[in-house]
């Protein structure tokens, strides 16, 4: 198993660009299966946001949603 790595650049707000790639990244049309991914954050909340805004995009598309495995620093 190979691992990618990507890193977001600075120019945009993190939740944003993670959003974006995520919808252009998910495996399915039929919902957000994203659960391939894994995000490393600084500190739990932002990983419970990007969830959040997931869920609320998902939502306001009518589809299902699979997450990403979220850890922060302090628990990886």
């Amino acid at each position: 198993m190979s691992v990618n790595r990507l890193f977001l650049d600075w120019k945009d707000p993190f939740l944003n660009s993670t959003l974006e790639f995520f919808l252009n990244n998910s495996k399915s049309t039929a919902f957000i299966d994203v659960s391939d991914f894994y995000v490393l954050t600084t500190v739990s909340r932002v990983g419970r946001r990007l969830i959040e805004r997931l869920s609320f995009v998902a939502e306001e598309k009518g589809l299902g949603l699979s997450p990403p495995q979220v850890l922060s620093i302090s628990s990886a």
